[in-house]
């Protein structure tokens, strides 16, 4: 071997070194070993299943409603989006469910969300499609963001979530608020009112139903913008399917969210099976009725104005059309 290639070989090495170097750099160590923590203990929480108390399983299946709901009621339609009120109560509960799913504090939640609506399918979007469907999906939970990203967040108006109590005491105790209520608590009750195997409560009604939420929550970010169709804007990426919606609360129709943000309902129809397809919005209708949240916004109104200019510009190209199209007769 000659010393230029010797020399080639070194620098290459030390490319390559520097190259994992400045991957691993980015990548967020805590995020990553919890999450895989979190999904080998899920795994190996399945053998638990047929051996736990029914009630554990039904109690399971509640926390994962609430925690999905304290996500999708809470964080992104109340806070984020702001498409709709609450009580201080309504407020207050939406907020514990939100910790039981154990995704952060509402405030940073909120935030990152409306970074991903104001940059969507760009750089600065936090979890764009266009870096691969493991990245919209989990991936970049594993890495820290980008300088762009955080830059682009401090420019963002959230001083609304600043000024909510809840947000705020939330934001304050959610590093320790949020493992209990999503691992001590549900343990505790398992333990003390069926006589459950704390470890079987543990894996079962805590890490397995933890991971489940968590992937839910996911799936719009990632299969939302690959599953479906886009009646409302095929410029973008997000996509409607029921199927997505069914597992996510209501949540699976991206495409018109994306479009109509503001909507309380995240999606258009109103005479479909609410309580099947969107159950988010059945439960704020409730909360409605009960008369503990209001100021419930729809954007029909501008899809309608959207349809009536779309309509009449068909009507105006099909009869330039047939005006500039030469006549023809029957018999040619």
């Amino acid at each position: 071997m000659t010393m230029s290639s010797m020399s080639k070989s070194r620098s290459m090495s030390t490319a390559d070194y520097e190259t994992i170097v400045s991957y691993l750099a980015h990548v967020n160590g805590f995020n990553t070993l919890f999450l895989f923590a979190s999904h080998v203990l899920a795994i190996a929480a399945l053998q638990f299943i047929p051996v736990c108390r029914w009630q554990t399983l039904v109690f399971s299946g509640l926390l994962y409603y609430t925690s999905i709901l304290g996500v999708t009621a809470g964080a992104h339609r109340l806070w984020a989006h702001k498409s709709y009120k609450a009580h201080g109560m309504v407020r207050f509960v939406l907020m514990l469910w939100h910790s039981t799913a154990n995704q952060g504090s509402v405030f940073d939640w909120s935030r990152w969300h409306r970074l991903h609506h104001t940059f969507a399918d760009t750089d600065i979007d936090p979890h764009s499609i266009r870096r691969g469907f493991f990245y919209a999906h989990m991936g970049w939970q594993l890495v820290h963001p980008t300088a762009q990203m955080h830059t682009a967040l401090a420019n963002l108006s959230c001083h609304d979530l600043c000024q909510d109590w809840v947000v705020a005491f939330q934001h304050r105790f959610h590093v320790v608020l949020n493992p209990v209520l999503c691992y001590v608590v549900p343990v505790a009750i398992a333990s003390v009112l069926w006589q459950e195997e704390w470890r079987t409560a543990l894996l079962v009604a805590g890490v397995l139903r933890h991971v489940a939420a968590l992937h839910a929550t996911w799936l719009p970010n990632s299969a939302g913008h690959v599953i479906g169709n886009k009646p409302y804007n095929v410029a973008m990426s997000a996509r409607d399917s029921v199927w997505i919606a069914l597992v996510t609360l209501g949540e699976g129709y991206q495409n018109w969210h994306h479009q109509y943000p503001q909507d309380y309902a995240a999606g258009e129809h109103d005479d479909q099976p609410t309580w099947q397809l969107n159950t988010t919005k059945a439960f704020i209708d409730v909360c409605a009725m009960a008369g503990v949240a209001g100021h419930r916004q729809r954007a029909l109104h501008l899809w309608g104005q959207k349809k009536w200019v779309l309509r009449s510009r068909l009507q105006d190209d099909v009869g330039l059309y047939r005006r500039q199209s030469p006549s023809t007769s029957p018999n040619t």
